[in-house]
């Protein structure tokens, strides 16, 4: 099963949280980073999209970029050797 997540701030807060139908149901938990969500919120994440319940409405929040200004993200293409054949 996929789970969309994603920051988003409120009130001038920021926070993490599962998108489901046009809107967030929060994650429990406060994760400074997207280093910190990965290691500490993912599972409740899971649990959040398992168990539902109540939602902020997507046009009530600001959507932030889920990875935060002190992180890096590396990514290799899977399919590099055909785009090489080419």
């Amino acid at each position: 099963m996929s789970v969309n997540v994603v920051r988003y701030r409120q009130n001038g807060t920021v926070h993490w949280g599962v998108v489901a139908r046009e809107a967030i149901a929060p994650i429990p938990g406060r994760f400074e980073t997207t280093g910190e969500f990965l290691l500490a919120g993912a599972a409740s994440a899971r649990m959040v999209a398992t168990e539902g319940g109540a939602g902020i409405p997507v046009t009530n929040v600001e959507i932030l970029s889920p990875i935060t200004a002190n992180q890096q993200f590396v990514c290799q293409a899977v399919n590099y050797h055909d785009h090489m054949a080419e």
